[in-house]
């Protein structure tokens, strides 16, 4: 796959060990995983599982309360 900086392309494949910004630090992504949003809510979301990189405590919250960093690299997502 080909890596691109972000906002070169609007698929980003984000994986174990890349950067994010995570309440305005920064981030080192662990894992990831689908859940249900709620007891009463069937609908499926996105958690990241990371640790910061100044305290390195480690975060778990669903994908929407991260960013991509617009210096970093990531690798391209594409679908033939």
């Amino acid at each position: 796959m080909e890596v691109k900086k972000y906002l070169e392309t609007c698929l980003l494949r984000i994986n174990k060990g890349d950067i994010l910004l995570y309440e305005g630090g920064k981030v080192i992504v662990l894992d990831f995983y689908l859940t249900p949003n709620g007891m009463t809510d069937p609908k499926v979301v996105a958690v990241i599982v990371a640790r910061r990189c100044i305290n390195k405590n480690i975060v778990e919250a669903t994908s929407d309360k991260f960013q991509a960093i617009k210096r970093e690299q990531y690798q391209e997502k594409l679908y033939t």
